[in-house]
């Protein structure tokens, strides 16, 4: 394998007990990744290969913390950088905009309990 092409293959333990291979190659600038679960089957980006670039912890077999920093190192200048990194953007926002908008949705059904229950006023 030239320098210009690396691929690693490993194994994450999914939450539900259920076990994912992800291959992830860097040949020149392209990276491409593969996870056999069920987004990866549709070629949606999912948390068993996301997680190595945002740092969540995941259950990785056959990956040292030496490959981990490698993999990472692979997403710079590659043509998945950029992508991945406002998927990542955008994500965080939209998380953020549904934990708001479920506090607000707390707060208003309170208000309307408060209401509801409260003696009406002649």
């Amino acid at each position: 394998m030239s320098e210009m092409s690396k691929t690693k293959t490993y194994r994450v333990e999914g939450a539900a007990g259920a076990s994912y291979t992800v291959k992830i190659s860097r040949i020149g600038d392209a990276l491409r990744v593969k996870c056999d679960c069920p987004a990866g089957a549709y070629m949606d980006p999912c948390e068993h290969w996301k997680s190595l670039f945002t740092g969540e912890d995941q259950n990785y077999v056959g990956l040292s913390d030496e490959d981990i920093l490698e993999i990472q190192g692979w997403l710079d200048e590659s043509d998945l950088d950029e992508a991945l990194q406002n998927l990542l953007y955008f994500e965080s926002h939209e998380k953020n905009m549904h934990e708001n908008l479920a506090r607000q949705k707390r707060a208003l059904r309170g208000r309307v309990i408060d209401v509801l229950i409260s003696e009406p006023q002649a």
